[in-house]
């Protein structure tokens, strides 16, 4: 156990954990499932949250607790430091990048990909707001949590264009322009992660910027 744990911890191993739980991700993500029900909102993001709780909340949790044998607090998954100052960040980092989601939401491709004209009000705020309300926390304790400060306590600000890059490889198989989107808001809210101890804020950021992009694409 020693053993796994001196390894998990190196250099090496981190990267290795990161390439692994990256994929992990990213078939959860992007890849269809096999049980999936085109069209039906509700009943596929269901099955994405579940398979996100699985891949990067429950086995990131495990790595932690059991191969580098800390706690997971370590790795952003609780409160911010200062409560005032993540609010602070979370707003400045949501309004400035509120163009970005706007532009997003009329790119043709993206509007198709996602395809929420005909989502009726009630699978929306379930499949969409709730839903990706938990998985936005999911998926950012993942970047911004536990790959991030993995990394970072290795390779310092290098942390930040490699997850990034994860970050950006996350989106290949979605519309092309949410890839250099993806690497462009990784780096705020990379940092605001390391300035509020916490993968929290960086949720909200993203999930605010993503429910303006659904949102156009529901109401038009």
């Amino acid at each position: 156990m020693g053993g796994i744990k001196r390894f998990s911890s190196s250099l090496p191993g981190v990267i290795l954990l990161t390439v692994i739980f990256t994929s992990v991700a990213w078939t959860y993500v992007v890849l269809p499932f096999p049980f999936s029900q085109n069209g039906n909102i509700l009943h596929d993001n269901f099955f994405i949250l579940i398979a996100s709780l699985l891949g990067m909340l429950l086995l990131p949790f495990i790595t932690i607790k059991y191969a580098y044998g800390r706690n997971i607090k370590e790795f952003g998954l609780c409160l911010p430091e200062n409560t005032k100052r993540a609010i602070i960040y979370t707003i400045a980092a949501t309004i400035i990048f509120i163009p970005f989601a706007i532009f997003t939401s009329k790119v043709e491709g993206v509007r198709s990909f996602y395809a929420l004209q005909n989502v009726s009000v009630g699978d929306f705020v379930i499949g969409v707001i709730f839903f990706g309300f938990l998985y936005y926390i999911v998926e950012e304790f993942l970047f911004r949590g536990f790959l991030f400060w993995g990394l970072w306590e290795k390779i310092g600000y290098h942390s930040f264009w490699v997850n990034g890059l994860l970050f950006s490889l996350l989106h290949l198989g979605k519309p092309l322009v949410e890839i250099p989107l993806a690497f462009g808001l990784s780096l705020p809210l990379s940092w605001i992660s390391l300035k509020t101890k916490s993968s929290l804020p960086a949720a909200f950021v993203h999930f605010f910027l993503a429910l303006v992009v659904n949102l156009i694409i529901f109401m038009k």
